[in-house]
């Protein structure tokens, strides 16, 4: 699959508790596939499409904002 990510998990003291999608995120930067400001990015996209402001977006969101 490409990036060998071995057996043990590496993580900063920092970081006492994360969901998968900021473990994915991390370990992405951590293999230098994403940079900050990629991840910065697409934060804010996600906060145009979130029109509700509650931090999810719907199918809806997405439909409405393709043009």
């Amino acid at each position: 699959m490409g990036a060998n990510l071995g057996d043990k998990v590496q993580v900063p003291a920092e970081i006492k508790d994360t969901s998968k999608s900021e473990y994915v995120i991390y370990k992405l930067k951590e293999m230098g596939k994403i940079t900050e400001k990629d991840v910065m990015l697409i934060c804010k996209q996600f906060e145009r499409l979130d029109s509700g402001n509650c931090g999810r977006i719907t199918l809806g969101d997405l439909m409405e904002h393709h043009h």
